[in-house]
């Protein structure tokens, strides 16, 4: 896997990029040939369309010097994908006006796969809320075959969860996985999983974070975020998953 924050440093810096030129060089290093975009309210596919989009905002919001793009937290990555923050600051004040997430998915080698990003606060989704309800409910249930039930009615066939210590696909290889996790900590009663409540989503994409509370004093042991690329059927293809909160920039 590439050094995700060089990778990050050189993806903020193509959307300053003045010469269209570099930009275009820019683009060809960062991303896959095939590789994609998917904002809320665009996605595309291939350097061509990519180059489009990345001019359009620097023209929109850098070109005249007045606003700047930034880091806003720390990198965290596993496996060839990584999340970040990102700020959109006025260049005279130093002021954020803007900002939101980032879900950067690369190959072996580095390029981008897969661009999912999220402008602003999220905006809050019934159905997303009611999908992760049932996705956290599934974490939680004691019995083995409702368990195997849910997953097959929440993933795809060839589904995958990427989280840090490891990547499952298939359904049986998500059973085993869900099941670990409860008898680690659910089983023996010592902690629950709850959703925060702040799904939102756009495209095929679904975010949310989620709480692992300790059932005796309700405290907060561990917090983490999921991201769903889901199907035509609105059945998870892809689950990325982070553990623990972010740092500063």
């Amino acid at each position: 896997m590439t050094d995700p924050d060089a990778l990050v440093e050189r993806y903020i810096a193509a959307w300053h990029e003045p010469d269209s030129d570099g930009r275009r060089k820019a683009i060809t290093e960062l991303w896959d040939a095939e590789g994609s975009y998917v904002d809320p309210s665009r996605e595309v596919r291939g350097y061509e369309a990519l180059y489009e989009v990345v001019t359009g905002i620097h023209d929109e919001f850098v070109r005249s010097g007045k606003y700047i793009f930034r880091a806003g937290s720390s990198v965290q990555s596993h496996h060839n994908v990584m999340r970040f923050k990102w700020e959109l600051a006025d260049l005279e004040t130093g002021q954020a006006v803007d900002g939101g997430l980032d879900v950067l998915v690369t190959d072996d080698a580095g390029p981008i796969l897969a661009d999912y990003k999220f402008i602003g606060a999220p905006e809050i989704g019934g159905q997303q809320n009611q999908f992760t309800e049932r996705y956290v409910r599934l974490w939680q249930e004691p019995d083995a075959d409702e368990r195997r039930k849910l997953i097959s009615e929440l993933w795809a066939p060839e589904a995958t969860q990427v989280y840090p210590t490891g990547e499952p696909r298939g359904h049986d290889a998500l059973f085993d996985r869900v099941t670990r996790s409860y008898d680690l900590f659910i089983g023996p009663g010592e902690y629950r999983f709850r959703s925060v409540g702040d799904a939102d989503g756009h495209h095929n994409l679904v975010r949310f974070n989620w709480e692992m509370t300790r059932v005796d004093t309700g405290e907060v042991a561990d917090v983490g975020f999921e991201l769903f690329v889901r199907d035509a059927d609105g059945r998870i293809l892809s689950d990325y998953q982070f553990v623990g909160q972010f740092a500063r920039a």
